[in-house]
């Protein structure tokens, strides 16, 4: 279950997000466009576009770059 309490405390899950939305997330924070990560990842662009809103929402955030500051913040990503 993903809650606000677990998204600040992530010592106590290992993410709140799934294993591809870490995949674009790992991605969007090289700067790479939605079109590469799409044939990077063998995926739509319509699929690329879906992760980074769900990823946004978990996050609780509005960009790209908020995104990946967010998830670094939260160890979720190293970059």
């Amino acid at each position: 279950m993903c809650n606000l309490y677990n998204i600040f405390n992530p010592g106590k899950i290992s993410s709140p997000l799934t294993e591809r939305e870490m995949e674009v997330l790992k991605l969007v924070a090289e700067g790479m466009l939605n079109s590469a990560i799409g044939k990077e990842l063998c995926i739509s662009l319509g699929t690329v576009k879906n992760h980074l809103s769900n990823i946004y929402s978990k996050l609780e955030v509005d960009s790209r770059i908020k995104a990946g500051v967010k998830a670094k913040e939260l160890n979720i990503i190293k970059i």
